[in-house]
């Protein structure tokens, strides 16, 4: 019959979808690459036995050492205190040499004089006058330091707080720790002798001591070996009595005396 579909074609037709399905989407497309961008690959390898599941136990040493620093122990300070005491105590030692030789040096001791004996020399003549004799004894005290007496010195003789006598004072270079004799000649600056120094002369055995007093100006240089160090003037003050005047130094004899030397500013 015309217009009828077959059985098996109908049942073909019934089981097809009516609507097809739509197509799937398009894949997504590849994600672009950032240019000139290289992409490294690292491969680390670790023994096993460094593998830990709990921390190694270094770390918990660690922790504690921060927990707890360790303090270390001061080195004791005592070497370098004695190595500051003594590089000072040197410097106290040699400052103490320089000071005590500068001291030596610029400032030594004055010379000592002692008089021995003094006589009067009578001239006949009795238009000059008399001459005094006076024999010392000097004394150089520094050990290093000379003593030399330049001219110019002068020595003044007195009685009775007058001057009687006067006259120069002899040049000499005195080393150090040496006592030298020393004779000074002094002219009268009268004619005639003061009265108890002429009555003293004729008496065999004066009943009074005369006194009298000796002053003496002399400039100095001290020097050490070939360097003179510098150059001051002396005073010398002394006061003595003898038993008598006259030309015998044996009976012309210094009872006491008393000098003193002083450098002068």
């Amino acid at each position: 019959m015309e217009g009828q579909v077959p059985p098996a074609t109908a049942d073909k037709a019934a089981n097809e979808d009516p609507s097809p399905l739509p197509p799937p989407p398009p894949p997504p497309p590849p994600l672009a690459l950032e240019p000139h961008r290289h992409r490294e690959t690292y491969v680390i390898q670790i023994p096993k036995n460094q593998i830990y599941r709990v921390p190694p136990p270094e770390n918990a040493q660690i922790v504690e050492r921060f927990r707890h620093p360790e303090t270390k122990p001061k080195h004791p300070c005592w070497p370098h205190l004695l190595l500051v005491a003594g590089i000072l105590l040197l410097i106290g030692v040699l400052l103490g040499i320089a000071a005590l030789t500068l001291h030596f040096f610029m400032n030594p001791n004055e010379p000592k004089f002692v008089v021995s004996h003094v006589i009067i020399k009578k001239h006949k003549s009795t238009s000059h006058n008399q001459m005094y004799e006076v024999s010392l004894k000097a004394k150089n005290p520094n050990g290093k330091v000379g003593i030399k007496y330049e001219i110019g010195g002068c020595t003044l003789l007195s009685f009775k707080q007058r001057t009687v006598a006067k006259g120069k004072f002899s040049t000499l270079y005195q080393q150090g720790n040496k006592e030298n004799n020393m004779r000074v000649m002094l002219e009268g600056l009268h004619a005639a002798l003061p009265r108890e120094l002429a009555k003293s002369i004729g008496e065999r055995k004066p009943k009074k001591r005369i006194s009298l007093a000796m002053a003496i100006y002399v400039p100095v240089t001290m020097s050490f070996g070939f360097l003179n160090l510098w150059s001051k003037e002396i005073l010398v003050d002394c006061k003595f009595k003898v038993s008598r005047m006259g030309e015998d130094r044996s009976k012309s004899k210094i009872v006491s005396q008393h000098c003193i030397s002083n450098f002068m500013n």
